[in-house]
């Protein structure tokens, strides 16, 4: 029982330390006045804008693109997906891969 309990207590202290990492990104964000409902998923981005979720996801890798990580988009553990800031959205979303 008490190696379940530290576990559950690691991954508070995560997914406290997440929290902290998402407020500083919308801080560090150009948009001053975005809300939580502003931040979408790749399954977001897919159903709205039609687009494959593995290519969105390839599209993350690519330099083309210029995401940053934990500024544009950022991957949560397992299989807990990724998040996008509006300006990760308006990145992923551009066509003529990079133009």
């Amino acid at each position: 029982m008490d190696v379940k309990i530290k576990e559950l207590l690691e991954k508070q202290i995560k997914q406290e330390t997440y929290i902290k990492e998402l407020k500083a990104i919308i801080l560090q964000n150009e948009q001053k006045n975005m809300n939580l409902s502003d931040i979408k998923t790749l399954k977001d981005i897919s159903l709205e804008y039609n687009i494959p979720i593995p290519t969105l996801k390839t599209r993350l890798t690519l330099t083309s693109f210029e995401l940053i990580e934990n500024l544009d988009y950022r991957k949560m553990e397992g299989r807990q997906g990724t998040l996008l800031s509006p300006s990760g959205v308006e990145k992923i979303i551009k066509k003529g891969w990079g133009k």
